[in-house]
């Protein structure tokens, strides 16, 4: 466990940091020479929905940072990815989706669990069943994600003034867009075939229903069990290296996060007239990376963090950051999808430097597949 888990740790922080470069040289490449300042009078006749989002999401940030106690930005961050490393309540921990409280939990437990010869354990039984009605329900309420996105996008629509946001948001959006894109379909292919020596298209068209329910959910971990399936039933991973590369992974990689917070600090700095120097853009690169790792696996987690790592570059938020605001949901299910490619890709590759056998079945995954096909 010990060397597949250091490669794991190095696969991992290696495609963060490599997310968070790639996401800098776009942003030089697009929104610094393409970005201007926008007119205080023109922001200010945003829709007032959008700049009350805004606000509401920048207060608690105010909250997050008061809470800490400390004048450093990155100690702070630092503080909070640290409280939640160990949760002092880890049901609460579990409900709130702290999954790096859970995780390390989880490892002080599995430390300790009695692991004999021909003998399983009830806690590891208890955990199996769990398992499988888990995914049960959640095959289930996913069945019902294509009204629940029909229904949000209506509202988005509705709410806000799409002829106004438009002449914000592009440049914006085709930076994001463009880094995410790369990163999934130029970084992580190269990495896949310098480290199997494998066709990378065949692996990825097996993930692509882990890539479409990433999109539908906005959340890798409402995504998980179709990642898993596709890893161990699709792509032949091993159920040992799967079960735990892609915990892990949901957990703590956040490439496409990683990339949304410089893609939007870059684009609020420009876009008030503001520039950014190369000791500002190397704190913003260490502190998204940081970030990422605490960041929580659900539906718009990043947006708190955004102010973060604007005060590192001294970048107010401002009213425009109601923009952001107002067209993450489109933002999130884009990175929610590197997200999960990133954690699937890293399955194959540990899957061939360590071709482990499985004793056991494979795990509920395996029986609903033909459930997972259909939706």
């Amino acid at each position: 466990g010990s060397k597949i888990g250091r490669v794991t740790f190095i696969y991992y922080l290696s495609t963060t940091v490599a997310a968070a470069l790639l996401a800098v040289i776009v942003c030089l490449v697009i929104i610094v020479p393409a970005v201007k300042e926008f007119d205080p009078a023109e922001v200010a006749d945003l829709t007032a929905s959008v700049v009350s989002d805004g606000a509401s999401k920048v207060s608690a940030y105010g909250a997050f940072k008061k809470s800490c106690g400390q004048d450093s930005e990155v100690w702070c961050k630092i503080r909070m990815t640290l409280d939640h490393i160990v949760p002092s309540n880890i049901v609460d921990a579990m409900a709130t989706s702290q999954l790096l409280g859970v995780m390390s939990f989880g490892i002080v437990v599995g430390l300790y669990v009695d692991v004999k010869e021909g003998y399983k354990s009830p806690i590891v039984a208890l955990c199996d069943e769990i398992l499988k009605v888990m995914i049960k329900m959640i095959y289930a309420l996913i069945a019902f994600t294509p009204f629940a996105v029909w229904s949000r996008l209506c509202w988005i629509v509705m709410k806000y003034d799409m002829s106004k946001l438009a002449g914000y948001i592009g440049w914006l959006l085709v930076a994001g867009f463009t880094s995410q894109f790369l990163q999934a379909f130029v970084v992580y292919p190269t990495i896949y075939v310098v480290c199997t020596r494998k066709n990378p298209l065949i692996y990825m068209k097996n993930i692509f229903p882990a890539m479409t329910a990433a999109f539908a959910t906005a959340s890798s971990a409402a995504t998980f069990p179709w990642t898993l399936q596709c890893a161990v039933d699709r792509n032949n991973v091993p159920t040992k290296i799967a079960t735990f590369v892609l915990p892990l992974g949901v957990t703590i990689n956040m490439d496409g996060t990683c990339m949304t917070l410089i893609v939007s600090v870059f684009w609020l700095a420009y876009a008030q007239g503001l520039t950014l120097d190369f000791g500002k853009i190397m704190l913003m690169v260490i502190t998204a990376a940081i970030s990422s790792i605490g960041t929580a696996a659900i539906p718009s987690a990043s947006l708190m963090y955004t102010g973060l790592i604007a005060e590192v570059a001294d970048v107010p938020l401002g009213n425009l950051f109601g923009v952001i605001v107002a067209v993450d949901w489109l933002r999130d299910r884009v990175r929610t999808v590197v997200n999960v490619m990133g954690d699937s890709i890293g399955a194959g590759i540990l899957a061939h430097h360590f071709p482990l056998k499985d004793d056991d079945e494979k795990p509920a995954v395996a029986d609903l597949e033909s459930k997972s096909d259909g939706i």
